[in-house]
């Protein structure tokens, strides 16, 4: 719940301070979702949260954060709020990540690129990746 709410109120100092974020726990709509949420239960937050989808990658190799995919996608496209997150678990601890920018992640080199959240191709032009969302959609 912090790590949406962290991309959705950014603070200004101590983002990681969960204090930051407490005065807007009530912004969302948590009915019947038992914590930590597990991936079933998002589909149910997206329907409770009509404002926000969430899309999840996971790592593929822990020291490497550019070796993520996807292991839930968002059926919301057209959102007010399109959020990603990196699910990461420990000694079966589940915890959420915000990432900021998905296209600066996905990007191997310091070239601006963007990635499409159904395939996962990425495009160094902007007008390539429209030419793309009307085909991937």
């Amino acid at each position: 719940m912090y790590s949406v709410l962290s991309l959705l109120y950014p603070a200004e100092k101590n983002s990681c301070n969960i204090s930051n974020y407490k005065n807007f726990e009530n912004k969302l709509n948590m009915e019947g979702i038992e914590f930590p949420v597990k991936l079933k239960d998002l589909q149910q937050f997206e329907n409770q949260n009509e404002n926000i989808s969430i899309n999840v990658f996971k790592l593929r190799e822990p020291d490497n954060v550019k070796s993520f995919y996807p292991v839930y996608i968002s059926k919301f496209t057209n959102r007010e709020n399109n959020l990603d997150l990196l699910y990461l678990t420990k000694d079966e601890k589940i915890r959420y990540c915000p990432i900021k920018n998905i296209n600066r992640l996905a990007c191997k080199n310091k070239n601006s690129r963007q990635i499409c959240r159904k395939c996962y191709k990425t495009f160094s032009v902007n007008k390539d990746m429209n030419k793309h969302r009307k085909i991937c959609n």
